[in-house]
């Protein structure tokens, strides 16, 4: 077995099964022939094409019913993954020596029409990736999350991938509509209706057994039109302005919309079930009326009410989504909100109760002329339920503030809120050794102090946030820390004995004069408190703050012969 026969095996465990021999030959060969029936039919209907581009594509005689739509298939969720009306949100990820690229995400052509497409396999490991005889680059497209169609490569040059090597397949047919419960392509797929979709690229290997078995690949999406424009880039240093929402404290009842809001009762705006005091998320559905283009930025912004009046706010990050809308798409969006306190703007919990969500959302696009429109979108108000969670406190992340330089340190106590961490303080400082590479000397002296602080509450990988320290001789603060996560200073682990930990290093700058020296010989304690935030396994983001020290650490002086440190 290759090693993407091993990957493509564990992608496709549980799928369906199919009993037919798969036309994998017919399935190459099949672009090239289409092509040449469009060319040889060309002849026949010239007349006939060229009066309806002057009359319209869609000419209807007397008697004859106008042309409707292909209907779409429909999500089943028992289908696997890939197959003709599956579901996918998402394709998993592998642990493998090689990734798959496409290029470009965005694409735009005409129904019928091959895409200008490639996708290209990397390969990192040891050896030659061997690539299965019957694998075939696919391209599985999506509407509302079903795949509803695919396009696949013609020819591919499937020879082995050296190390550090690639290969590129491109001459890919059109995007055609498959079958209800289809495992594989068909060869007499019909061209996709016109629409917006969304795609993914993967290397697949037929399987007679499994079906459709892919390798992933990345997320794009799919403009089919007759009207195919290329449109010049966003416009730069584009910002949305706030969107006019009742503020903290005031009645929702009574707000009413801007003018030129788009309101549409087949518009919907749900709340997901697993929402919950410490966060909530949104699906937001838009039916595009009256306009064409591409998105660029996509942003919604909403208030929560409790008993009528707001208490917390939420907004999402406007995000490039450049994505292609026509008329009649059902343009969903979904995104993840942490309340946010309404006077601090930090995150916080709700309590669980009845609320009522009033939200708008904004789309610029940039329509086929290459004039930008915004898009603004409002959504009946929602009420939804909040449940308690499983981490009441998940975001309970107080900031401290510090004792200042000079200050003594008696009777100063951490905020309530924290958890308790241990600190390891040891003076050090930098050198280079014998092959002439950096290193950190841990000697007993220096003009550094190196910090290892264990959060023993914390099983799982964490990133650090903001955080600070001061230190104390003969009761009094003599140093002061503060760092940032994007400071220099913070990094983080996960040890195999079970705390995580934030490492760092803090260079010594004596408060008083503002210089940075070695530190002097003496007796000192150290306390600080340290922010960080990790993804608990049930999905929610936990954000703590957690408080260390006073912890004593002794500072030596190799040139004191009566101190001289632990190394002497």
């Amino acid at each position: 077995m290759n090693e993407l026969e091993r990957i493509l095996g564990e992608v496709a465990d549980g799928v369906s099964r199919r009993t037919d021999a798969l036309p994998v030959d017919a399935l190459r060969s099949r672009g090239v022939r289409r092509r040449r029936a469009r060319q040889a039919s060309f002849s026949a209907v010239g007349v006939a094409a060229a009066f309806g581009l002057v009359l319209g594509a869609a000419q209807v005689l007397p008697g004859e019913e106008p042309p409707t739509a292909p209907a779409l298939p429909s999500g089943d969720r028992s289908l696997p993954l890939g197959a003709c009306g599956s579901i996918i949100t998402s394709i998993p990820t592998v642990d493998a020596s090689m990734s798959l690229d496409m290029a470009p995400l965005h694409l735009a052509a005409a129904p019928g029409d091959d895409l200008d497409l490639s996708m290209t396999v990397h390969h990192f490991g040891p050896g030659t990736l061997e690539l299965d005889p019957a694998t075939v680059p696919v391209l599985l497209v999506l509407r509302e999350d079903v795949v509803v169609g695919w396009a696949w490569a013609t020819d591919p040059d499937l020879s082995g991938v050296p190390t550090d090597g690639e290969r590129t397949f491109d001459d890919f047919g059109p995007a055609v509509l498959c079958e209800q419960g289809e495992l594989v392509p068909s060869l007499d797929g019909a061209p996709l209706p016109e629409g917006s979709y969304r795609t993914f690229g993967v290397l697949s290997t037929p399987d007679p057994e499994a079906g459709l078995v892919v390798f992933p690949g990345p997320e794009g999406n799919l403009r089919l039109s007759e009207r195919v424009t290329t449109l010049p880039d966003p416009p730069s240093g584009y910002t949305l302005e706030d969107v006019p929402l009742p503020a903290c404290g005031e009645p929702v009842a009574g707000h009413e919309f801007p003018a030129g809001t788009v309101l549409d009762p087949a518009n919907e705006l749900r709340v997901g079930e697993d929402s919950d005091t410490t966060f909530v998320r949104l699906e937001a559905r838009w039916r595009v009326t009256g306009v064409e283009g591409r998105a660029f930025v996509n942003d919604v912004a909403g208030v929560v009410a409790r008993d009528g009046v707001v208490v917390t706010y939420v907004r999402s990050s406007a995000q490039v989504d450049p994505r292609w809308v026509l008329e009649g798409d059902q343009y969903p969006w979904e995104t993840t909100w942490y309340w946010l306190d309404c006077e601090t703007f930090a995150e916080t919990t709700l309590p669980a109760g009845e609320y009522e969500l009033l939200a708008m959302r904004m789309v610029e696009l940039q329509q086929p002329d290459g004039t930008v429109r915004t898009v603004t979108i409002g959504y009946e108000p929602v009420t939804f339920t909040l449940e308690d969670t499983s981490l009441p406190d998940a975001n309970l992340a107080p900031t401290v503030e510090l004792l200042a330089c000079g200050e003594p340190g008696a009777g100063f106590t951490f905020p309530e809120g924290v958890d308790p961490a241990t600190v390891r303080v040891a003076p050090t400082h930098s050198g280079t050794d014998e092959d002439g590479n950096v290193v950190q000397y841990l000697d007993g002296y220096g003009d550094q102090l190196d910090l290892e602080i264990d959060l023993p509450a914390v099983d799982e990988n964490l990133t650090p946030g903001e955080g600070g320290a001061v230190v104390l001789r003969d009761g009094v603060v003599v140093a002061t820390f503060s760092w940032d996560p994007y400071g220099g200073f913070a990094t983080s682990r996960h040890t195999s004995r079970g705390p995580s930990q934030v490492l760092g290093v803090l260079d010594w700058v004596d408060c008083a004069t503002g210089e940075h020296t070695q530190v002097p010989k003496g007796e000192y304690e150290l306390l600080g408190w340290q922010r960080v935030e990790w993804w608990h396994s049930g999905g929610r983001k936990v954000t703590r703050t957690h408080a260390f020290g006073p912890t004593a650490f002794t500072v030596y002086d190799f040139e004191d012969p009566d101190n001289p440190g632990p190394g002497a």
